[in-house]
């Protein structure tokens, strides 16, 4: 089905450890780019928050988050899967920092992240989920986490596109980068 809608490109954000237990389906893919950016490569322990966690991602994984739109900049970049074990930490956090960029409000990005906490309420009935994620989730998820993380972007980063400038990414790619990822309103 996705091969169908066109996709070019899975970003796999999950650790080493976690590819060689579960391997994607799409890493030995002929027709489809695959791209493994592990986003939180080191295990931030059972301590640390989530809120602290998406914060700790701008701050320390930067490098990554850039390496990301870099890999979606690439020829036939897009369209893309980008994912992790569940999509809602280290995707969600991406995806903020995407739709960010793009110049979409924080409010409409937490009400998009808070859909995932909905969509894992409830028991999927697909044959090919043989793990945790068939059954329905009870996932911590409040939309604060991720405007609280947008929040901390603006003021220790100077917002999205300060961050990626700051990794290498050129005013010209961010606006490419925008370019492709929005539709002009017709006037």
């Amino acid at each position: 089905m996705l091969l169908d809608l066109g996709l070019r490109q899975v970003i796999d954000l999950r650790w080493p450890e976690e590819l060689a237990e579960a391997p994607s389906v799409f890493a030995m893919s002929a027709v489809v780019r695959y791209t493994s950016i592990p986003l939180l490569k080191d295990d931030p322990g059972p301590d640390a928050g989530l809120a602290d966690i998406y914060r700790r991602v701008f701050d320390e994984r930067a490098a990554q988050l850039a390496e990301i739109v870099r890999a979606l900049l690439e020829p036939d970049g897009l369209p893309a899967v980008i994912g992790c074990a569940a999509g809602k930490d280290r995707t969600g956090v991406t995806i903020a920092l995407l739709l960010a960029t793009v110049g979409v409000a924080h409010d409409v990005i937490a009400r998009d992240y808070a859909l995932t906490v909905e969509i894992f309420a409830e028991a999927v009935q697909d044959a090919h989920l043989v793990d945790w994620r068939a059954e329905a989730v009870d996932l911590d998820g409040s939309p604060d986490y991720i405007l609280g993380a947008l929040d901390h972007l603006d003021r220790r980063h100077g917002g999205p596109h300060a961050l990626l400038r700051k990794q290498g990414v050129s005013d010209e790619e961010i606006a490419h980068l925008i370019d492709l990822l929005t539709e002009r309103l017709a006037d």
